[in-house]
């Protein structure tokens, strides 16, 4: 006769099966998760010991956050896994483990989501988020001054781009190439573009590096328009101090300087406008500045290696 084990022994029977297939789907994804992370452990161990040579860094102090951290996190998990009795415990395991990969997807899913409005139709990437400055960006790509006024009706062209840059700004790079263009930043200026616009660099500073092909001219339509020469550039130097780069005629510096470029001024290392014609032997600059007074003795330039000794 079958020997009746009653209604409790039956329902353990049949919940056996699924909590016996938790186990082993939740071990392959610990182990999973543990294997990129080994490897991914190794290849920055690896860069930050090749970083620590150049950099002359303490090898050891190199691998702390790319080695040494990961590496800890990673052997916890691990002990957390093995040595916990329940099943919470090996799911913290899994959660610890799969954090590098969440934080990679996740900060690829925030790039993906801030640079969306950045898109068009056919999800090329974009300069602008408006429909209108795009066609402004299209104009001046194509050189067109007479398309950059039409489109530039009505739209706000000091609005920064995704990479900071105002479109008048992308004109004066482009003015750096073709030196035919300067009728496209002439279209820009008188639709409204601010001559001190734009976060990643105001616009002499490319204005002063397209004289170089261009002459006088686009500096000279930007002060005119009310361009600051002592405006700060993302590296902290005034703006003037550009026109003491390799190649640009000393004419560039006395335009500014009858504009208003401040000699007093220096840097955010306090270095004077010396700084630039001296590393670049633009010596006809280098001579206007020391003619007009600019101290040169304790000046010093990169690493605070004495310029002159």
């Amino acid at each position: 006769m079958p020997l009746d084990l009653g209604p409790s022994a039956r329902l353990d029977t049949r919940t056996q099966p699924r909590s016996i297939g938790r186990l082993p789907m939740l071990k392959l994804l610990f182990w999973m998760f543990v294997a990129v992370d080994v490897v991914a452990v190794v290849v920055f161990g690896l860069l930050g010991l090749a970083a620590a040579g150049p950099s002359r860094t303490n090898p050891l102090a190199a691998l702390v956050i790319p080695f040494f951290i990961p590496a800890a996190l990673l052997a916890l998990a691990v002990l957390l896994f093995l040595k916990s009795p329940g099943t919470a415990g090996r799911v913290a395991a899994v959660v610890i483990a799969a954090l590098p990969v969440l934080l990679v997807l996740g900060s690829k899913a925030a790039i993906f989501w801030e640079l969306r409005p950045f898109r068009d139709a056919s999800g090329s990437l974009r300069q602008f988020r408006s429909q209108g400055l795009r066609e402004v960006e299209d104009a001046i790509t194509r050189g067109d001054a007479a398309a950059v006024t039409a489109a530039a009706r009505g739209v706000d062209l000091n609005t920064p781009g995704l990479s900071g840059a105002t479109v008048l700004v992308q004109a004066l790079r482009q003015l750096q190439r073709d030196p035919g263009q300067l009728a496209v930043v002439k279209a820009l200026l008188a639709a409204g573009a601010d001559p001190n616009g734009g976060k990643v660099e105001p616009p002499l500073q490319p204005a002063i590096g397209a004289s170089r092909s261009c002459g006088l001219e686009p500096v000279r339509l930007l002060l005119e328009a009310g361009a600051d020469p002592n405006a700060r550039t993302e590296e902290g130097q005034p703006v003037f101090f550009i026109a003491g780069g390799a190649d640009i005629g000393v004419e560039v510096l006395e335009l500014l300087l009858a504009r208003g470029a401040d000699l007093n001024f220096t840097d955010s290392q306090g270095r004077s406008a010396l700084v630039v014609p001296l590393m670049t032997r633009n010596w006809r600059v280098l001579k206007l500045l020391l003619q007009r007074g600019v101290p040169w003795r304790d000046q010093k330039g990169l690493g605070g290696v004495p310029l002159v000794e």
